[in-house]
């Protein structure tokens, strides 16, 4: 990707960042400075999946923003946050009195100066944390069953298989007192919890990712070639 500035195009008081590539690098691009303008410099204090490729992220103040799931680069990589951050402190040495643009596809994302100084603020590193925990909710095929006890159950989607815990204490006593009898294709609608480790480069491990089912919703059902799968995030 090639960033350019400009100072000689200036509208409002704005500094015009343009960003020259395709739609997703942009989009990516443009998520990372909506998250940093909108945690101030703080860790969110929730991060969620919120289905078709984003996140809903949560600051301090309860406000939520829903950005694209590349974004979140950002929080996991201080790379990426250290690079979104000298871009608007480069801008804000330009033009302190003003906020700056990115403009990219035909689209503009406007940045006050009160937004350009929450973007050049590095977000805490959390050196005592090393994984990243999101959520999200979707149709899993079983593929294996533990008939005793609180063992790992096999899930399938349609990108992968996982083993996960199952903590929905509910739905559990009701299986092992036989109301919920398995067959082949036999799926549960759950929502989950995934917790990955990250590198020192805070970047994501997936063969780490170790899957929580919280929730089954109304127990087990049957016939998943034929249903509709709603995956959402897995």
């Amino acid at each position: 990707m090639e960033l350019q500035t400009n100072r000689r195009l200036t509208w409002g008081g704005f500094f015009s960042v343009y960003l020259l590539d395709g739609y997703t690098v942009v989009s990516i691009v443009k998520g990372c400075f909506e998250i940093k303008k909108h945690l101030k410099g703080e860790k969110p204090t929730n991060v969620k999946d919120a289905g078709e490729g984003s996140v809903s992220i949560k600051n301090k103040d309860g406000n939520v923003v829903v950005v694209g799931k590349g974004a979140t680069v950002v929080l996991n990589n201080p790379r990426a946050d250290d690079l979104v951050s000298s871009v608007s402190r480069r801008a804000i040495e330009h033009n302190p009195d003003g906020g700056y643009s990115i403009c990219a596809g035909g689209e503009t994302a406007n940045f006050n100066p009160s937004d350009a100084d929450a973007i050049a603020r590095n977000l805490p590193i959390d050196k005592t944390t090393r994984a990243i925990k999101s959520e999200g909710e979707g149709d899993l095929l079983i593929r294996n069953v533990p008939f005793v006890g609180r063992a790992k159950w096999r899930f399938t989607t349609d990108k992968r298989t996982f083993d996960a815990s199952i903590e929905d204490d509910t739905f559990l006593d009701s299986f092992h007192d036989g109301l919920f009898p398995i067959r082949p294709d036999d799926f549960v609608t759950a929502t989950y919890q995934v917790v990955t480790e990250v590198n020192e480069a805070g970047m994501e491990l997936p063969e780490t990712a170790k899957y929580t089912i919280t929730r089954i919703h109304n127990g087990i059902k049957h016939n998943f070639s034929a249903a509709q799968t709603r995956i959402k995030g897995v």
